[in-house]
């Protein structure tokens, strides 16, 4: 039995009405029990466009806001083999391929021909939108919690760096105080990208005097205007209602077929 309620609109709180209504009858009407877990909704604005050639992908790009946060978010979601389209399995795990990079998405919804672009959104393109949806809201919640949860956000100190930190640490140069030693330490431990890592590295290595190394530690923070690191705030953490789509394009191969191209 594959049956399955879908459900479409461009306004999102009709969409949630009926989706709640639903739900409550097929749980409590025992003639609805066969679609218990099978409503699926999709709201916002939506159409689909011909891409072809080298680097053009079938697939969904859908553009989200998350609560009442003002920055959207895009998805790019590529059917797996067998989904719809023909994808195939470019993820290697035989799963839709999700991109979450802004430019990336923007870049696969910009009309390879200008307005020159075929519009096209074939039935089994359409329906496929419902499922490619879900796998892009949950996506976004996981990516999203992910920040949410404060040891996730906690800087990963690469070993030179807390090499550097614990010399300091032992052998503190006389003129430091105890509070100008806990801040160089604080800014030496963050995430440094390697030319710096390999900064600290060359000042430890160029002496086998502890004391001699904390000074040269000292003296990297100081030239290269090292402060402590701060880590970013938690996000709070989403639900999968917190994630609204505001539209959504399905990047449909070309076919050979001029009777094929179509738009809703």
């Amino acid at each position: 039995d594959r049956r399955k309620v879908l459900i479409f609109s461009y306004y999102a709180d009709t969409v949630d009405w009926i989706v709640d209504f639903l739900e409550e009858m097929s749980e409590t009407d025992p003639r609805l029990a066969a679609y218990r877990g099978r409503i699926a909704s999709l709201s916002g604005s939506g159409s689909g466009m011909a891409v072809a050639g080298a680097g053009r992908h079938p697939g969904y790009v859908f553009c989200v806001q998350v609560g009442d946060w003002t920055q959207p978010l895009f998805r790019f979601v590529e059917p797996a083999d067998g989904e719809g389209g023909d994808g195939g399995d470019r993820s290697g795990t035989g799963e839709p391929l999700v991109i979450a990079g802004t430019l990336a998405c923007l870049d696969r919804a910009r009309p390879p021909d200008g307005f020159s672009t075929p519009r096209v959104l074939d039935d089994d393109t359409y329906r496929g939108a419902f499922d490619a949806w879900e796998v892009a809201r949950t996506d976004v919640v996981k990516r999203w919690n992910f920040l949410a949860d404060k040891a996730n956000l906690e800087p990963k100190v690469p070993p030179a760096l807390r090499r550097a930190a614990e010399i300091l640490r032992s052998h503190p140069p006389v003129a430091l105080t105890q509070d100008a030693v806990d801040r160089t330490i604080d800014a030496i431990c963050a995430p440094y990208p390697e030319r710096i890592i390999r900064t600290f590295r060359a000042a430890m290595v160029s002496t086998e005097d502890p004391a001699e190394q904390a000074a040269r530690v000292l003296g990297v923070v100081r030239s290269l205007g090292l402060e402590p690191y701060t880590p970013p705030q938690p996000l709070p953490e989403i639900t999968p209602e917190d994630v609204h789509l505001v539209c959504w394009l399905a990047l449909v191969p070309l076919s050979d077929d001029p009777m094929s191209v179509s738009g809703r």
